[in-house]
């Protein structure tokens, strides 16, 4: 019975952490490729052998000309860096002053 007791104990622990730990970047909370007015395409090359990277934004403030990447987690990376300036620029500019907005 303590020799079960301890082993579901060890495969619950397990299980949890693998739960907790290994999570995609894909499935964060505020995923970098779905923010309103930002648009970030990351495109396959194959006539150069690599990846195109284009930011763009609703208003043209901010809007980036194409990339090229020799690979796709480089280009990811720099795509996702792009876009975050890109936001926090724009919270920056747009401070949200308490919670007005959900006391209606």
């Amino acid at each position: 019975m303590n020799s079960t007791l301890r082993l579901l104990r060890l495969l619950i622990r397990e299980e949890v952490g693998r739960n907790f730990k290994s999570l995609p970047a894909e499935d964060t909370m505020q995923d970098w490729r779905h923010i309103d007015g930002i648009n970030a395409e990351v495109s396959p090359n194959p006539s150069q052998g690599g990846w195109n990277v284009k930011i763009s934004t609703s208003d043209g403030s901010a809007s980036l000309p194409m990339r090229f990447f020799s690979d796709e987690n480089s280009a990811k990376f720099w795509a996702r860096d792009q876009v975050e300036k890109i936001q926090r620029k724009r919270m920056a500019r747009n401070p949200v002053r308490g919670n007005r907005g959900l006391e209606h």
